[in-house]
């Protein structure tokens, strides 16, 4: 206990060392010249301009909802390697990890990814089979992150139903490179370039980056019944790597733009909370647009759009650990099975998708605008397979959950669906102080049917200090490819006839600059979900649990956000959300979500170009849900928190010629938080565990991350 006291005290020194350090190094530039390229008035700050919620360039407080955004002047400074990082820090998202390394993105009380649509430059970046996305894109070449803190089906379809996110990545003239390590074994390099011309303009981007990941030990496993197979106490596997490229080219007023991301990471704790360090996924995700514009908007703006894109997942799954011993003869040879590399499963698909929109735009007058648009495209779930060395009955065997290894020998077939959409949207600024927005939104899907979504916003400003919004919407997700078709899993059983979760939300916003320099908004929202997809737990392994539209869920919700800024560098941001989430038909809470959640930050500047940023973050009790009769008699459910975080970020530009430093700390009191996940509503505990013991991840530790940017 002394050595790790003492091996802290020395890393907090090096900290101060190095923050004294660049603070009074000689800048190789002028200083008062990098103030007046980075200077950021407030009126800037508070008139920043975004687009994803009425799709043409708005202030944020005249866009209809509630909308943040995250600048890259904000993002260089802060405290981040990966957009989770950029989301933590924003009221009502809760960032965690599920049981295999992915990170679980939820937001607005609802404990669903597949809800929230997440987007590249416009381009859908949720996969269809799951209906979720990756949240581990860099950073470094975020120009703008724009957000929807709430339902945007009316202009965007599926998955936008309790928030939207669309990172923008940047297209400017430069030329960078950048490399950085930090703790567990951690490394990543990337590059940046960009050249405008007078007609031809191309930008490129590309990183890697490679983590061994924490090195908590789990000590528990759900191996409960034969202890003689579990590997606990071991090391979490919690590796990764990861690749990104984008890039595009602008030719008068034609756009042309790329993806590329891939990612492969360990199980960190092990596929269904039983510990193996064979396992591995590795997603990949490649797209294209094509876009050019005619016309202006004043007389009529058309603008096609081509696109396409392809998912691949290969899943390669040790379910149950070397040396696996089965007590039934399966193959009638008068002894037990023996597996020697354990019980395994490969599952692997790609999903492709193209399809084609056109965008009209007309401006009426100086403050009257109509947008409406068409898409058509076509989604086809292909090169399915599933291989395991392990088949058999899952009511019987020698461990806890054999029904995970393709337990009734299903060959997962070929899928495929069209999607037809047209929507419209009116933007109308009634009076100087009162604008309006609304539209609507029509989808049909060749597999389940169609959907219907409006939306009507009132932005009203009473004086130059006070603003007022009034929202009501509705939003709708598609069931994914897994809740119709996939069998393999006898608890989360394929349903072709599932409907398409439905959300009516009504919100409400204030928002006050009771200085020149600061501002406070308020929001209080309620959403009802219908025909929320879901599968009842059920305690026998023999029979089959379908995913079934049986929740109705009533969410209602308060933030406050607020920004006191003292000069171009120093300012402090904070936040505050509270939920409550109810299941209407079994009356009872859904807590699996932190009720209660908190942010702030504090940024300032040192001498010489030296800038210094400082986030907490307190997170409530967050406990797994149990709705049904089993799930309570069971009590096999987990509680995370309440726990706080801390991050901290020093930043040194302009030192030597072009080069820029910056030292993070991420967790930096080291707390042990545990975060809840997403199957954990289904995990068994450990040994004498109970209802309030927390959970058997182990918490992202403290880590160290250096990194040097060379400018040309």
């Amino acid at each position: 206990m002394r050595l790790k006291t003492k091996v802290n005290y020395i890393r907090m020194r090096m900290c101060l060392l190095f923050i004294l350090f660049l603070s009074y190094s000689v800048p190789a530039i002028a200083e008062e010249d990098y103030e007046k390229a980075l200077t950021m008035e407030l009126e800037e700050l508070m008139e920043t301009k975004v687009s994803i919620s009425s799709l043409r360039p708005k202030s944020l407080y005249k866009s209809p909802g509630t909308v943040s955004v995250i600048t890259s002047k904000d993002i260089s400074n802060m405290p981040a390697r990966q957009l989770t990082d950029i989301l933590k820090t924003l009221p009502g998202f809760d960032v965690r990890h599920n049981n295999f390394g992915e990170y679980f993105v939820s937001s607005g009380g609802i404990d669903n990814p597949s809800n929230i649509l997440m987007m590249i430059n416009g381009h859908r970046f949720n996969d269809f089979y799951t209906g979720g996305a990756l949240y581990d894109i860099p950073v470094d070449n975020i120009e703008k992150v724009e957000i929807i803190r709430g339902p945007g089906s009316a202009i965007y379809g599926t998955n936008a139903m309790i928030a939207v996110i669309n990172i923008i990545t940047k297209k400017r003239e430069t030329a960078k490179i950048k490399a950085g390590g930090g703790t567990y074994d951690t490394k990543k390099a990337n590059f940046e370039y960009g050249k405008k011309g007078e007609d031809l303009s191309y930008f490129a981007f590309a990183e890697i980056y490679d983590t061994a990941g924490a090195d908590g030990v789990v000590s528990s496993d759900a191996l409960l019944h034969t202890p003689q197979y579990s590997r606990a106490p071991m090391k979490q596997k919690d590796n990764k790597r990861k690749y990104m490229l984008n890039g595009g080219m602008e030719y008068k007023s034609t756009e042309f733009s790329v993806n590329y991301y891939r990612e492969d990471r360990g199980p960190n704790f092990a596929y269904e909370n039983i510990l193996s360090d064979k396992s591995e996924v590795s997603a990949e995700f490649v797209s294209m647009d094509v876009t050019r514009s005619f016309g202006s908007e004043e007389h009529l703006k058309f603008t096609p759009r081509i696109f396409a894109d392809r998912w691949a997942w290969n899943n390669r799954i040790q379910l149950y650990p070397d040396g696996y011993t089965d007590n039934r003869d399966l193959n009638n040879d008068g002894s037990v099975e023996y597996f020697p590399e354990g019980i395994r499963q490969n599952k692997s698909y790609e999903f492709y998708t193209t399809g084609a929109e056109v965008k009209l735009e007309k401006k009426h007058d100086a403050g009257h605008y109509f947008i409406g648009g068409i898409t058509a495209e076509s989604s086809m779930l292909s090169k399915t397979s599933i291989e395991t060395n392990y088949s058999g009955e899952p009511s019987s065997g020698a461990v806890v959950r054999p029904y995970f290894a393709n337990w009734n020998n299903y060959s997962f077939p070929e899928k495929s669906r069209s999607v037809y959409a047209a929507f419209i949207q009116d933007d109308w600024e009634l009076t100087e102080t009162t604008n309006f927005v609304g539209g609507v939104r029509y989808d049909h899907y060749s597999d389940f049917g169609s959907s219907t979504n409006p939306r009507l916003s009132i932005i009203h400003s009473p004086t130059e200090k006070v603003g007022i919004k009034i929202q009501y919407a509705t939003a709708f997700r598609a069931p994914t490819f897994k809740e119709l078709y996939d069998k393999t899993n006898i608890q989360f059983y394929g349903n072709q006839h599932l409907s398409a979760e439905r959300l009516e939300s009504v919100e409400a916003g204030v928002w006050f600059k009771y200085e020149e320099n600061s501002y406070i908004y308020l929001t209080r929202f309620r959403n009802i979900i219908r025909d929320y997809i879901t599968t009842m737990f059920n305690t026998s392994l023999a029979v089959t649990t379908e995913y079934e539209n049986s929740g109705t869920l009533e969410v209602n919700g308060y933030s406050v956000e607020s920004r006191h800024t003292f000069d171009q560098y120093t300012y402090i941001n904070w936040n505050a959300t509270f939920f409550n989430t109810r299941d209407e038909i079994s009356s009872s809470w859904i807590t699996n979500y932190p009720q209660f959640r908190a942010n702030a930050g504090f940024n300032f500047s040192l001498p010489s170009m030296t800038f210094v940023s400082l986030n907490g973050m307190y997170s409530d009790i967050a406990r797994a849900n149990a709705r049904t009769f089993q799930e309570r008699a069971l009590d096999m459910r987990a509680k995370t928190g309440p726990f706080h975080m801390v991050n901290m970020a020093i930043t040194k530009k302009g030192i030597l010629k072009g080069f820029n430093l910056k030292l993070s700390a991420f967790n930096l009191l080291n707390t042990d938080y545990r975060e809840v996940y997403s199957d954990v509503r289904y995990r068994l505990p450990g040994p004498n565990e109970t209802y309030e013991t927390k959970n058997l991840i182990p918490s992202n530790q403290r880590m160290f991350m250096f990194e040097i940017e060379k400018e040309f």
